[in-house]
């Protein structure tokens, strides 16, 4: 997952926000970790950023990631690159502490882990049907998985409903990325990253307001002290 950070407006005073028990994701540059990873900062440096461990294998040191995070309801986001690992109470992934935050706009880059079950036809194989799990989801795609791996630029439709019983009926979406699967890395499935097409504002909204509304109740599930720089 590539985020072209640097297209957005830095955020200036952006860098206190990085406290101690700040939720963060992460997307790294490799495509053995073709998700959006969840983390959270547990301590801060003038030259590392220590995180909580975001998958269960090691990523290569020298990796290049993006960390995203949200704080007073705005989404930021920063380039880093993992330096390597801490043992101690928990093993921890370190990283580079950004030289510049910028504020990232939700609607097509941040994605949140959301599960649901959903179902997905190919028009070109006479609408043949697949069930399939998204892992994740933003305003512009997904990312699930499902029995059939589908080459990029495949077409496809999808019915699936979001945890507040809305449903997405028929909705069109193109195959972006394919990641087959690999039962080693935890991968039993293949994976399948789209992004949608013709949504129209109304279904994009609601799915965006979804997604921060889950942001938000996992910030306070945290408590105020853990979250407030």
């Amino acid at each position: 997952m590539d985020l072209d950070i640097e297209q957005f407006e830095v955020a200036e005073g952006a860098h206190r926000f990085l406290i101690p028990g700040r939720l963060l994701q992460i997307a790294f540059h490799t495509p053995k970790f073709p998700e959006l990873y969840r983390s959270r900062l547990e301590d801060v440096g003038k030259e590392v950023l220590a995180v909580s461990m975001p998958t269960l294998a090691r990523v290569d040191e020298d990796t290049p990631c993006v960390v995203t995070f949200l704080a007073h309801e705005q989404r930021y986001g920063f380039r880093s690159r993992v330096q390597g690992y801490r043992r101690g109470p928990l093993f921890l992934m370190l990283l580079d502490p950004p030289t510049r935050i910028h504020h990232v706009q939700m609607r097509n880059f941040f994605r949140i882990e959301m599960e649901m079950e959903a179902q997905l036809s190919v028009p070109r194989r006479r609408g043949e049907l697949y069930p399939a799990r998204i892992r994740n989801i933003s305003g512009g795609g997904v990312f699930l998985t499902t029995p059939v791996l589908l080459e990029p630029g495949t077409l496809v439709v999808l019915d699936f409903a979001l945890p507040s019983g809305t449903l997405i009926r028929r909705q069109q979406a193109r195959v972006v990325r394919a990641v087959p699967p690999d039962p080693r890395e935890g991968r039993p499935h293949p994976g399948l990253g789209m992004e949608f097409l013709h949504m129209d504002s109304r279904t994009r909204d609601r799915i965006i307001r979804e997604i921060f509304a889950r942001e938000l109740e996992m910030l306070r599930l945290l408590g105020p002290r853990r979250n407030k720089p």
